[in-house]
């Protein structure tokens, strides 16, 4: 069974040549396999469209699937500061304190 994530847009399609993993008109940056690649049903593999791939068994998914999800978590914080440092370097923004 194979999986394909992140599709790629007209611009990086047209850049790239396209992706080897294609459905249809549509084509992916990368796969997550499991069944049909060499470990069988006993890990997944997640490739990329140039042929790199990290095979992981399923014992460690749970594990993988929590540090991924940490990541994301602290990629989306680090937006909240970066958009939060562009509003007090905005010399046109004016924050005032709120009376309570």
């Amino acid at each position: 069974m194979k999986y394909f994530v992140a599709k790629m847009d007209d611009e990086t399609k047209d850049m790239l040549g396209g992706s080897k993993y294609q459905v249809n008109e549509d084509f992916y940056s990368y796969c997550v396999e499991f069944g049909t690649n060499p470990g069988g049903t006993e890990e997944v593999t997640i490739s990329d469209d140039i042929g790199r791939y990290i095979p992981v068994d399923i014992a460690s998914l749970p594990e993988l699937v929590r540090v991924l999800s940490n990541v994301i978590a602290l990629s989306h914080a680090l937006e909240s500061v970066n958009a939060m440092v562009e509003d007090i370097n905005n010399p046109h923004l004016i924050i005032t304190a709120r009376d309570e």
